[in-house]
């Protein structure tokens, strides 16, 4: 049985690796971050490594946007970051008056503090073809 999760664990990773997998990039995807991943409190709760969130030691939530367009109440781009001990779950939304995506996000840890791991999904809904979005494993 055990021979068998990981024949199929490693048939699902190959998979996923031949398969391009395309998501936010750099820029965008840190526009809420303010600074480095590194500097803030949890990481965005797993957006940018999902391991982070065995340090969180009960719920959180982070809600931002950007006023890009000089207009401090306009909604076009914003995230919601939700983070629990081990398992967290992030939306973010970006709108460029043509087209609109939501990326969503959900990252599982294991461990503890000085030893931790992290797996993640991620996929989209809205204009995805024109944001060149697909769903990725990391």
């Amino acid at each position: 049985m055990k021979y068998f999760f990981s024949s199929v664990f490693a048939a699902l990773l190959l998979i996923s690796l031949t398969n391009a997998q395309t998501f936010p990039n750099y820029y965008e995807q840190n526009s809420f971050g303010l600074t480095s991943a590194g500097a803030m409190k949890y990481g965005l709760y797993g957006l940018d490594n999902p391991a982070v969130l065995t340090t969180l030691n009960q719920p959180d939530f982070y809600f931002t946007w950007d006023d890009r367009s000089g207009d401090w109440n306009d909604l076009n781009n914003w995230g919601m970051f939700l983070a629990f001990p081990n398992f967290g779950f992030n939306v973010t939304h970006h709108d460029n008056n043509f087209y609109s995506v939501n990326d969503w996000r959900i990252s599982l840890a294991g461990g503890n503090p000085g030893y931790s791991f992290g797996t993640a999904i991620n996929w989209s809904s809205g204009n995805t073809k024109e944001y060149g979005r697909s769903t990725v494993f990391s």
